[in-house]
Formats: structure tokens, C-alpha cells, sequence
């Protein structure tokens, strides 16, 4: 008879028992139509995604095809797939990269290329049509990308001014006939006095 009284008293902790267990409530059929309706949504963001990110992945593929300088790609491996540790000064391999923010460095030298990839439209209204032009131009474009793509994971000083240099000295017709360090001296001039100006 115990037995009988646990199991009655458990019942009845599960709440009254449903008259009819066909019926849903309302309240169940908009919850199950919101998780649907959301459902849907991530699966479409994750399609364009998706695309998005192999439209990218051409894009860098592409580029990887037309640089010839040996030491711009060993400055884009540096600055994008490489991190120090400041604590100890170890460098790590990065686990994965921001391939928005590796793209937009190149974007202004490749817009046609960009605009076949369906890819120009990330970086139009920041100035990457006259990115290309002179350095100031093409540094104020960086920072404007980076307020809006990057992704606060810190990129190495030394690395990152090592590339713009070597861009600058293989895409900007201004500086593509002067030596390294009278570009470093410009790009240092650029990106920590020019700055204030943008």
C-alpha cells in the first residue's frame, strides 16, 4: 500500500494529467514555429557563409598565384599566421586567421579580381577604390577596415609594418623605385603621425 501512495504522490508532482493528448496549445505551435523559423535562419547564414568565405578563400588563392617576392609572403605567413607571446617572447602558429582582415590588405591592388569574386562590396565605402594611390591613402583604409572587420586578436607591430612596407614598395607607384628604409620611414611617418590627420 506504501508503494501505491509513493507512486500516487509522484504522479502527482508531475502536474494534472492532459484531457486529451492530441491537443497543443497555442503557446507550443509559436515556440515550435519561432525555432523553426530561427532554425532556417542560421542554416541560410551559414550557406552564405559559407560562400562567402570561399569567395575569399579564391581570393587568396589567387593572390598567393601572383606574388612573386619571396619576402612579402614570408611577411603576410608572419603577420597573419604567426603570434608572439609578449609574457615569454615565444611565437605560435595561429589556429585559424581572420581571412576578411588577411584580404582587405590586398583588395585596393586587386579590384578587379575582387569585383569578379563578389567580394568588393565589403570594403567599398572605406576607401579601397583610391586605397591603391599613395600610402597615406591606403593606411587610412586599413584603419578604417580594422574599426570594422577586425577581430581584437592583436597582430605583432613588427610583422604588420614589415608588410605594409614591402606592399607599398610592390603596389604603390610612388614608392616601388625607393629603397627599404626610405619606405620604412615613410610608413612610420604614416601610421604614427599621419594618423591624427585621418
Amino acid at each position: 500500500m506504501a508503494d501505491v501512495n509513493n507512486i500516487s504522490s509522484w504522479i502527482d508532482d508531475l502536474g494534472p494529467v492532459r484531457e486529451d493528448n492530441n491537443k497543443v496549445t497555442e503557446e507550443a505551435v509559436q515556440r515550435v514555429q519561432a525555432q523553426s523559423k530561427q532554425a532556417k535562419q542560421i542554416a541560410q547564414q551559414i550557406k552564405k557563409d559559407k560562400a562567402i568565405n570561399n569567395q575569399l578563400a579564391r581570393f587568396l588563392t589567387l593572390l598567393m598565384q601572383k606574388i612573386e617576392n619571396e619576402e612579402l609572403i614570408k611577411a603576410i605567413v608572419s603577420t597573419f599566421f604567426k603570434t608572439t607571446d609578449q609574457r615569454n617572447q615565444i611565437t605560435y602558429l595561429r589556429k585559424d586567421i581572420n581571412i576578411y582582415v588577411v584580404v582587405w590588405f590586398f583588395v585596393p591592388f586587386f579590384q578587379k579580381d575582387a569585383e569578379e569574386l563578389k567580394i568588393m562590396w565589403f570594403y567599398e565605402n572605406l576607401g579601397v577604390k583610391t586605397a591603391w594611390t599613395s600610402l597615406e591613402k591606403y593606411i587610412v583604409y586599413l584603419w578604417k577596415v580594422s574599426e570594422v572587420y577586425h577581430d581584437n586578436i592583436p597582430i605583432d607591430q613588427w610583422p604588420l609594418i614589415t608588410l605594409i612596407i614591402l606592399i607599398a614598395q610592390t603596389w604603390i607607384p610612388k614608392y616601388q623605385s625607393l629603397e627599404y628604409e626610405e619606405v620604412k620611414q615613410n610608413t612610420m611617418e604614416a601610421l604614427y603621425w599621419g594618423t591624427s590627420k585621418k
